[in-house]
């Protein structure tokens, strides 16, 4: 290693750095709140929780459209963070509850920025939800939510027209209503992801010019998002904020000639150091917590992670069931439907035909990148089995990079 690529290094270290000092400081200032400010709508948030039920599907009455009240009611129970030890205060944080909220027990803000309720996330998504529940109630944020949503969506699709074409701007809408993207802002836990995807591809594809003779500053960026991604996401689909960035990086890359072992090597490395920045965010986390705390979150956040994987289930997980359920979703259906095997055939006719019909190959394998990152949610469901098994209602929609994978291989090296 030079001096020039250990100094890349150390930048990119101290950017993640800054990055966890700007989480804590926001949460801190967050949760200095006090309670009274936002107890009358908190209280009438749970009130329209429980007339609406667990588990509610708005739209179509499908189970793809689903929204997760339970969550939802989590982190509103997170936000008006328990005084003392009440009955609520078990459900927010667990077994911690037994110990951290004593009868006289007095958090700073920073404690119960710690806290958290399930001390092992971060709870960035407080930093919106608290002050908004200080003027208003639950149809209020989900209202902030969807204007926040479709501004950001638009002004995704206006960079993605500019700098890739109407036909790629058109096909990641698609994509985005594949996954019944306007039901996303009615449920808090869903939406944090997604404002950070459609910021994250406006950020990339606005500033790519500038960049691209400096892929460091490409490194940067993905440092910031992955960490930014574990901040403020609740474990929904966060390989989104990975996957999609670097198919748009990789199209631009392949428009101004690089070749497709470079892309390879970057498309493995940018995703290597968004993974790093994303995993020691969450370590991060569970260190600090431990050591303010004096409990051992790490132990809970790696006995949970043993069952999130599937390892700690006593039964094996049908991965090929879970796989198929995940993709099902895609279709408002499942993997024993009609209209899932129909497609899955038109698909794979319309694959074959093109592939046959054009015969520069050399073409069609230098776009063989697109099909690599495609896979990316695949992977990740193979390796989070279990919590992907339990809840295919929201994690399928990290397939957006799979259809946006595909699309791209298809646009940029056969059409």
């Amino acid at each position: 290693m030079n001096k020039t690529t250990g100094k890349k290094i150390l930048k990119g270290i101290g950017f993640w750095i800054a990055a966890i000092v700007a989480f804590t400081f926001f949460l801190v200032a967050v949760f200095s709140i006090p309670r009274a400010w936002l107890q009358e709508h908190v209280d009438r948030s749970l009130e329209m929780i429980q007339e609406e039920g667990e588990y509610p599907t708005p739209f179509f009455h499908i189970f793809a459209c689903k929204m997760d009240n339970v969550a939802d009611e989590i982190l509103i129970r997170i936000a008006e963070q328990p005084d003392q030890n009440e009955a609520m205060a078990s459900l927010v944080v667990g077994d911690h509850s037994k110990d951290v909220y004593s009868e006289d027990w007095d958090a700073t803000a920073l404690e119960k920025a710690m806290v958290g309720g399930y001390a092992r996330y971060w709870h960035g998504y407080e930093v919106v939800l608290r002050p908004l529940l200080m003027v208003t109630d639950l149809a209020g944020v989900r209202y902030f939510n969807m204007m926040v949503f479709f501004l950001l969506l638009f002004t995704c699709l206006l960079q993605i027209r500019e700098k890739l074409g109407v036909k790629t701007a058109v096909a990641f809408l698609v994509s985005v209503l594949m996954v019944y993207g306007f039901a996303v802002p009615m449920c808090m836990e869903f939406v944090s992801v997604f404002w950070i995807l459609f910021g994250a591809v406006s950020v990339l594809l606005a500033y790519y010019d500038r960049w691209r003779e400096h892929p460091e500053r490409v490194a940067y960026f993905f440092v910031l998002i992955g960490s930014l991604t574990n901040f403020m996401d609740f474990l929904t689909a966060p390989i989104l904020t990975l996957g999609i960035p670097l198919l748009f990086y990789c199209v631009l890359e392949a428009r101004r000639g690089t070749g497709f072992r470079r892309m390879m090597v970057r498309s493995i490395l940018f995703s290597a150091i968004w993974g790093i920045s994303y995993a020691m965010t969450w370590i991060s986390k569970w260190a600090f917590a431990s050591l303010l705390l004096q409990k051992n979150v790490m132990a809970d956040a790696l006995q949970s992670m043993l069952f999130r994987t599937g390892g700690g289930e006593s039964e094996a997980i049908p991965r090929g069931l879970m796989l198929m359920n995940n993709i099902g979703k895609l279709f408002g259906s499942d993997a024993n439907s009609m209209i899932f095997k129909v497609c899955v055939l038109m698909a794979a006719a319309m694959g074959v035909y093109f592939l046959l019909r054009h015969k520069p190959w050399k073409k069609i394998a230098k776009n063989g990148v697109f099909l690599w990152i495609a896979l990316y949610p695949i992977l990740w469901y193979l390796v989070l089995s279990n919590h992907s098994y339990i809840h295919p209602y929201f994690t399928y929609r990290a397939l957006i990079v799979s259809l946006m994978g595909a699309w791209c291989f298809w646009a940029e090296g056969i059409w």
